[in-house]
């Protein structure tokens, strides 16, 4: 199954039937653009968050997805809020610690990760 959109591609693989999520941005932008819009490279980076993992139960995915939707607001970097939506996963629901650093940096988008 293949679906296209403005922003990117999703596939679902024939070998093992998991969902890959392939986003890319046509123009992307370096900054933040005015009126408060994401930039076309930060709205990418959002969805590909949003797409839920196969290993993610339900409201694993809607606490991970709220949490993205409210660091996207504050970062302006994509890779950013891609490694802190792995990192709120691990730390949320796996119990795992990082740099004293990140933790602040996870706390700051939710205060009970």
């Amino acid at each position: 199954r293949r679906v296209h959109g403005d922003i990117g591609t999703v596939f679902k693989s024939p070998v093992d039937s998991t969902s890959v999520s392939k986003i890319t941005a046509v123009g992307a932008l370096d900054k933040m653009s005015l009126g408060g819009k994401l930039s076309s490279e930060m709205e990418a980076a959002k969805l590909e968050c949003h797409c839920r993992a196969p290993w993610e139960s339900s409201v694993q995915y809607e606490k991970r997805k709220a949490f993205v939707d409210s660091a996207a607001e504050q970062l302006t970097d994509p890779a950013r809020l891609r490694l802190l939506s792995a990192m709120y996963y691990n730390v949320k629901f796996l119990r795992c610690e990082y740099d004293q650093l990140l933790m602040d940096e996870l706390r700051r988008y939710d205060p009970t990760a």
